[in-house]
């Protein structure tokens, strides 16, 4: 099979739906335009989340009582090989919960690097690893 250079836009298309998912709260978006049923996201817990229901929630919790949120995505990598893809790319998001004692905003860089499988419904991402290179900002944003 054939790499395309559209194969490559297409999985960097997905890692861009899930910044808007998580920042419209489009959270079934991201529960079956961004993710395998049977995603493995680690970010950096103490286990990592097992299925698109599970990260959903995760970040539904961790989002919902947010007043604004931004979520940036670059320098990706991307390298398909048939059915499958491997991709590497930067993250920063500032997100704002406005009265938060402390201070509105927190802001913090990740790197991601996925695993991305070709589905009938186009590039969903199977697994994730995320790992935080720096926060600033109040961690309170976060306290619900």
């Amino acid at each position: 099979m054939t790499v395309s250079s559209t194969d490559r836009l297409d999985v960097a298309e997905v890692l861009h739906a899930y910044a808007w998912a998580i920042d419209t709260q489009d959270y079934d978006a991201l529960a079956t335009g961004v993710f395998t049923a049977d995603v493995v996201a680690d970010y950096g817990l103490p286990e990592p989340l097992r299925s698109a229901d599970v990260v959903v929630a995760f970040m539904r919790a961790a989002h919902e009582h947010l007043t604004a949120t931004q979520h940036l995505i670059g320098n990706c990598t991307v390298q398909v090989s048939g059915d499958a893809a491997t991709s590497r790319s930067y993250a920063y998001a500032t997100l704002i919960r406005r009265g938060a004692p402390g201070g509105d905003r927190l802001a913090f860089a990740a790197h991601y690097a996925d695993e991305l499988v070709r589905t009938g419904a186009g590039w969903r991402i199977r697994s994730r690893v995320a790992r935080m290179f720096f926060r600033d900002g109040n961690r309170a944003v976060l306290n619900v």
